[in-house]
């Protein structure tokens, strides 16, 4: 397929808010100190969104850590809520039409609170409570109040592994430590997507989990282009199944995106977080290149288990690890996008990509091989690989006709 160069006009992206955002700022209580037993009750109607939480869930150790923290009474950071009920009040008065009216009548029927920071945190924290949590055995310290040396020992054995069977005195201490809580009353949209990047400056946001945050049409369209099974799958091969830590499965549709519908021929351009960051304020790209590349990924998802099927077979003297390299999987899916839509085409694309990526003599002008090549998303990467891509094209008897990238970065 061939797109024509565009420049798109922006939409909102990470900046301050714009003139039709101010009447909508965000309003928000003084944060307020609550116990941790009236908070699990309070906040129990609760929703936490994707598209302001980091995504990952605590491992057992992060959980035994927070456990101590409350044992100890070293409780950190607030929780974040915004009163939906009140929230969706001032939006109706103010501005229906920002995207928060929608997002709230969409995602919070029967929820009275949206979860802006420490969903990790409440969730342990009424999992801990409810007994769905198996306290892990051993000998924990206990702070029973500020005053210096005032700490007993906790041991946890299998007859008090739950809440529910420790003693009254240890489940009373739990219960009153208290929390802070921080409630919004009137947000925007893109004062929620704000919130949420100030209340993570403590750990950092790398750029994907800002781009998944922010008043952009292509935030969702990854998030749901994320969701279908078939993606979902190459993804796991790609990356692993630790595909949601940190977006590293969205940072990589968001790169192969860019990649197939930036990258040419004739403009060997660099993939960078800067050209991402240009892709979501970029309008929407137009249902035909909608499609198009919804249709790649979809072939190339039903292609790679017959691939590694022939490769265990013995057919070729390769093995089907080349196929959990995210390079080759962006790189058949750069062919497939552009007109390498039957199986046995691309079938004998990987044939012939293999071979160029063992091939010792093929380097660029610099002396870096197609593996280096491969290693990066560079402009001088994208040079050698869409050198070898084009030349794949055209041995299996293609047209390489190039009209230009879909969109440009200045």
């Amino acid at each position: 397929m061939t797109v024509t160069s565009t420049s798109f006009p922006r939409v909102p992206f990470l900046a301050g808010a714009s003139t039709e955002h101010d009447a909508l700022w965000p309003i928000k209580e003084d944060p307020k100190v609550m116990e941790l037993q009236h908070t699990a009750e309070k906040y129990e109607s609760s929703f936490a969104p994707e598209e302001f939480q980091r995504p990952e869930s605590w491992s057992n150790k992060e959980k035994v850590a927070y456990f101590e923290s409350i044992l100890m009474n070293r409780l950190e950071g607030s929780f974040v809520f915004v009163d939906v009920d009140s929230a969706l009040r001032q939006i109706e008065k103010i501005n229906p039409q920002d995207r928060a009216y929608k997002f709230f009548q969409n995602n919070c029927a029967g929820v009275e609170y949206v979860i802006i920071d420490a969903n990790n945190r409440f969730i342990f924290i009424t999992d801990l409570i409810n007994d769905k949590w198996r306290i892990p055995k051993g000998t924990y310290n206990v702070a029973f109040s500020s005053q210096p040396g005032d700490v007993a020992t906790l041991v946890i054995g299998s007859h008090n592994n739950v809440f529910s069977k420790l003693a009254p005195t240890w489940k009373k201490l739990i219960l009153q430590r208290k929390l802070v809580i921080t409630e919004y009353k009137q947000i925007s949209y893109h004062g929620l997507s704000q919130v949420f990047v100030a209340v993570n400056g403590g750990v950092p946001l790398n750029r994907q989990e800002k781009r998944n945050a922010s008043d952009s049409w292509y935030a969702g369209w990854f998030r749901s282009l994320r969701k279908e099974a078939k993606v979902t799958a190459l993804l796991i091969l790609a990356v692993g199944k630790e595909y949601m830590k940190r977006l590293k499965g969205d940072e990589f549709l968001v790169d192969s995106v860019d990649y197939i519908t930036r990258v040419t021929k004739d403009t060997p351009a660099g993939v960078s977080q800067k050209t991402k960051d240009t892709l979501y304020e970029s309008a929407y790209f137009g249902e035909e290149t909608e499609d198009q590349i919804r249709k790649s990924f979809a072939l190339l998802a039903d292609f790679v288990p017959m691939l590694i099927d022939e490769i265990n077979d013995g057919k070729w003297d390769f093995k089907d690890t080349a196929l959990t390299r995210g390079s080759t999987i962006m790189n058949l899916l750069w062919l497939i996008y552009n007109g390498c839509e039957e199986y046995e085409d691309v079938k004998k694309a990987l044939v012939l990509h293999e071979a160029e990526y063992r091939n010792p003599n093929r380097v660029n002008e610099d002396g870096n091989n197609y593996v280096w090549a491969c290693g990066g998303i560079g402009a001088k990467n994208n040079e050698l690989r869409m050198e070898v891509l084009n030349g794949i094209l055209q041995k299996l008897g293609y047209e390489t006709e190039d009209e230009g990238p879909l969109y440009e970065v200045s």
